[in-house]
């Protein structure tokens, strides 16, 4: 869950989510991560959670080609000891790399990677992390996936197997608004193997108020931006109202939903952290889309 809630979250996301943390529980996030967790994993999460993430949206080629070189020799050091990554200077090519590129960038690396190396940026991640680096390992891959891929297949993982994780399906759906699940909608059907919808996948793992509650809010049938009532147009000089306070009104609304959900994925990282976690009652799954 710590890998899923620092590795699909904006920057502003996760400041929001720091915020939260502290002002529940008057503690501080990253060192409370820093407690429950050791080694390169630990620094990959801090790393990540100082936000400092470049979220430009650019991506430079000869740059990219540079860093796939770097993960490469990286990777060449680590064959027997992951301690050994680190490159001539003290550049840790995992932890410098992947915790700071843009999405794109990341995904420009994986191409060029690909290219001279004949193998994938996640092969190379599986190939020199093993089983005691594993939650390092599930970071590397999340991180540089774009984020509606990372967020289309935990829906998949949630269903896979006997079981499905209800807690999963909840946080990832009920954190985004509709546009954004939309779009995982659409990426999740490209993504599975089969090429099943997400609403089919939904309704044959999940039952009762949940399952109402989870086609509603990924169909159309919920109240969203494409299934608003259609009334006729106005002219401008009949709108009975300020259109700047609409505007400051509905800001306000949105700005109280991302509390909401900075405060949930608050909620779900102190859960998630051994020895610091809460012995409250397990929340309703359903107050996840309310």
């Amino acid at each position: 869950m710590l890998v899923e809630l620092t590795c699909t979250r904006s920057n502003k996301e996760l400041w929001e989510v720091k915020e939260a943390y502290k002002a529940i529980f008057d503690r501080d996030l990253v060192s409370d991560v820093k407690s429950d967790t050791s080694g390169v994993y630990r620094k990959f999460l801090v790393r990540v959670l100082r936000c400092r993430r470049d979220e430009s949206g650019e991506a430079d080629e000869e740059k990219a080609e540079e860093q796939a070189d770097e993960l490469h020799e990286a990777a060449e050091k680590s064959r027997k000891s992951l301690k050994k990554r680190v490159l001539p200077g003290g550049k840790d090519a995992y932890l410098d790399i992947l915790t700071k590129v843009t999405p794109e960038q990341a995904e420009l690396i994986g191409r060029k990677f690909e290219e001279k190396y004949g193998s994938t940026l996640e092969t190379l991640i599986e190939e020199n992390m093993g089983w005691l680096y594993r939650d390092l390992r599930k970071a590397c891959k999340m991180i540089i996936k774009p984020r509606l891929a990372a967020f289309a297949d935990l829906l998949y993982q949630a269903f896979k197997g006997w079981g499905t994780d209800d807690s999963a399906v909840a946080r990832i759906l009920g954190g985004q608004d509709k546009r954004m699940v939309k779009l995982i909608a659409v990426e999740y059907q490209k993504r599975h193997p089969d090429g099943e919808t997400l609403v089919a996948s939904l309704e044959s793992e999940l039952s009762g108020d949940f399952l109402k509650a989870t086609t509603a809010w990924v169909s159309n049938s919920a109240i969203g931006m494409d299934d608003m009532p259609q009334v006729a147009p106005m002219h401008v000089e009949t709108i009975p109202w300020d259109i700047d306070a609409a505007n400051e009104g509905l800001q306000v609304e949105l700005d109280k939903n991302l509390d909401e959900i900075a405060r949930r994925d608050a909620e779900a990282i102190f859960k998630a952290c051994d020895g610091i976690g809460t012995n409250e009652a397990r929340h309703n799954k359903l107050s996840f889309l309310v």
